[in-house]
């Protein structure tokens, strides 16, 4: 699910660079927007000539989740069902600019922008190429500190570079449906039973009268 949000995500933004860059195109053939390589996370290298993308936090969104999040209402007399309850991601994705002119990898990134702030939203009623099982896609560029900035660089083992940090919300995995039906709940009445002790006589009467 992720890997292919991520995939459908590069395909878009490499679409709109080769677009907005035709007059500026050497006819080139390769992609403008590439993942980093597996082999190339550590020291982290993104292709010259390319923007790379790679993720470097994946965490749950739980401002999204139920009170109770294993069960839902069943609709018949006020019970309840056990569900699989959906998942909500929110994933950071960082993309770094690697070329020779320092200015021009800055100009790469601002059509990154540019495409985000034109498409702030995936949903399927938009876009019929969104994986299935996503419910939406939204974008987000996240400002960072000078100490996140660092922080960032040094997991990644290399010197600043021009980059931006996109957050990726509502990457939804939907609980699959439920196979079986609920057991329901037998209500058992309480019953009255008798002892097969003699009750004690109340206090000052005789016990044979």
């Amino acid at each position: 699910m992720i890997g292919s949000a991520l995939v459908y995500l590069r395909k878009r933004v490499d679409a709109h660079l080769r677009s907005a860059l035709a007059l500026e195109s050497d006819g080139s053939t390769a992609d403008r927007v590439v993942f980093v390589e597996g082999d190339k996370l550590d020291p982290f290298t993104v292709p010259l000539g390319s923007i790379g993308m790679v993720v470097v936090n994946v965490r749950e969104e739980r401002e999204f989740r139920d009170a109770n999040r294993h069960q839902r209402p069943s609709g018949e007399g006020g019970g309840v069902e056990r569900h699989h309850p959906d998942i909500h991601l929110e994933i950071s994705l960082l993309f770094v600019a690697k070329f020779k002119d320092h200015a021009h990898a800055w100009n790469q990134l601002s059509h990154v922008i540019g495409f985000f702030q034109a498409h702030p939203l995936f949903d399927p009623e938009t876009d019929n190429d969104l994986p299935n099982g996503l419910r939406r896609l939204t974008c987000e560029l996240v400002s960072l500190s000078f100490q996140q900035q660092n922080e960032i660089w040094s997991a990644l083992k290399t010197s600043l570079q021009p980059a931006l940090l996109y957050r990726l919300h509502c990457l939804t995995f939907l609980g699959p449906a439920t196979k079986h039906q609920p057991t329901p709940v037998e209500v058992i009445e309480p019953r009255l039973q008798k002892s097969l002790h003699l009750r004690a006589p109340p206090r000052g009467l005789p016990l044979n009268q």
